[in-house]
């Protein structure tokens, strides 16, 4: 499941099992929550886990890049409407 958020700051995320990928586009940070045994997101992993990051980022940026492309081309046709 990927997550975007930007009502107070431009978070972009995923789920993969018990971990959830963070990343903080207005502050340029990354975190990284183990869910099962930090339900309450108290204990940032990012530093312990940069295979994971790395992989996170790139990851990301794909479903970025795609859902970029997708709503262009849904929108396409709207525009110059009233």
């Amino acid at each position: 499941m990927y997550i975007y958020a930007r009502w107070s700051k431009f978070l972009f995320g995923y789920r993969e099992g018990h971990l959830k990928f963070i990343f903080d586009a207005t502050h340029n940070r990354v975190e990284v929550y183990e869910l099962l045994t930090d339900p309450k997101e108290m204990t940032h992993l990012a530093d312990r886990m940069p295979e994971f990051v790395a992989a996170g980022q790139f990851r990301l940026a794909s479903w970025v890049q795609y859902y970029d492309q997708f709503m262009k081309a849904r929108f396409a046709g709207l525009r110059g409407s009233p």
